[in-house]
């Protein structure tokens, strides 16, 4: 009857036996898996699978699911070149101090915390099986893969659905299904020139035409009723001396963040959609954006629209702006000042033109100024702001 010292002789007998066989490699083949002081050298082009083993191995040590034998033999097939522990060997603590090491005849066996190899049939499958362990640990990889790029979309989902009061865990449920878990948003998304490929504007596209009922399924189609996906009416506001001091919830400011939410939704001109906000609420804020997170004076039904943060508040103006005045520039302003401040393109009248000369002074100076609007985190410059009204 084999012991448990017998059994780990043999493991380590079989182990130095397959990387005696090993052919010699160079340098710039091999990678370096570490953990806890302990090092495995593999060779490079499985690198992330060995690094996704190891933290399966580590992370399920107490769960006693994943063994070391299982682990190293898995390894094996991976094209393990050698195993060794820092406490064994101080001359390779570091990439650099690894130069000098002499793969071709120092192999350091590490205890690993005195582990007994209690199940040596995995070592004894290696070689009978090595097709299919490979194939095992790419599947596994590849699973881990999918399962972090899922997660990505999971957690733009919570964030977007954070800001508009909307039950993330449903939101989320629905979005895998009328997706394929993430893999194709044009079943649900009407392409209107949208990035698709992007996680981030697939996920705030999909909160804000879901809470708008504007999907390419209707919520009635789905036997969802839409107050079923809100868990709150709460209107949440920010105090700021002006929009350049409204800072959002991820760190950004208002201009910075306007150019960011067009740029998601694939916005011709963002420094119009900024220009417009300022002329609609000046750059101080308007009661409506103050009180009601409209920034922009978008309406429905000659009503103005209150949304439940700052954040929704410019989703929706911007939203709002791609859909009506995306394909207007400052060639066809007239236009666009009628049809924003009067619901009529071909109205001109006093309003329209002092809309339309405030929309042209902020735009310049947007345009003058372009980094600090939409990517600096300097303070702003309310005279320069000012100045650009009178203009």
């Amino acid at each position: 009857m084999e012991t448990p010292k017998n059994l780990k002789t043999k493991f380590y007998s079989y182990l130095l036996d397959s990387l005696s066989k090993k052919d010699t490699i160079s340098l710039n083949e091999f990678a370096i898996i570490y953990s806890e002081n302990k090092y495995i050298i593999v060779n490079k082009k499985y690198e992330k699978i060995c690094n996704y083993l190891m933290t399966k191995y580590l992370n399920s040590q107490s769960k006693k699911k994943f063994n070391f034998a299982k682990f190293l033999s898995i390894m094996l097939v991976l094209g393990i070149t050698r195993i060794f522990n820092t406490e064994n060997d101080l001359a390779v603590e570091s990439n650099i101090e690894l130069q000098s090491f002499d793969v071709n005849t120092k192999i350091f066996l590490a205890d690993f915390n005195n582990e007994i190899v209690k199940n040596i049939k995995y070592i004894e499958l290696v070689e009978n099986n090595k097709e299919e362990m490979f194939q095992n640990a790419i599947k596994l990889y590849e699973l881990n893969q999918e399962l972090e790029r899922q997660s990505i979309y999971d957690n733009y989902l919570k964030e977007y659905c954070s800001y508009s009061n909307m039950d993330s865990e449903k939101v989320i449920k629905l979005a895998r299904k009328t997706t394929n878990d993430y893999n194709d948003f044009t079943k649900i998304i009407k392409n209107n020139d949208f990035d698709l490929s992007n996680p981030e504007a697939c996920c705030m596209l999909f909160v804000y035409f879901l809470k708008k009922d504007e999907l390419l399924i209707k919520l009635i189609d789905l036997n969802i009723n839409k107050e079923d996906l809100i868990i709150s009416n709460e209107i949440r506001t920010k105090e700021y001396d002006s929009y350049e001091n409204l800072f959002l919830t991820n760190g950004d400011k208002f201009s910075v963040y306007v150019g960011k939410i067009c740029d998601l939704f694939n916005v011709k001109d963002k420094k119009i959609m900024l220009s417009i906000s300022y002329s609609e609420s000046g750059i101080y804020g308007s009661i409506a954006s103050r009180k009601q997170n409209n920034f922009a004076g978008v309406s429905y039904e000659g009503e103005l629209n209150t949304y439940v943060s700052p954040e929704e508040g410019i989703i929706a103006m911007c939203g709002n702006f791609k859909a009506i005045y995306n394909d207007y520039t400052l060639d066809n302003l007239n236009e666009l000042a009628g049809l924003y401040v009067q619901g009529d393109e071909t109205i001109s009248n006093q309003y329209t033109t002092n809309w339309k000369e405030n929309l042209k002074s902020f735009y310049q100076h947007i345009s003058e100024n372009y980094e600090f609007y939409f990517d600096s985190n300097e303070e702003i410059i309310e005279e320069d702001l000012t100045l650009a009204l009178k203009r």
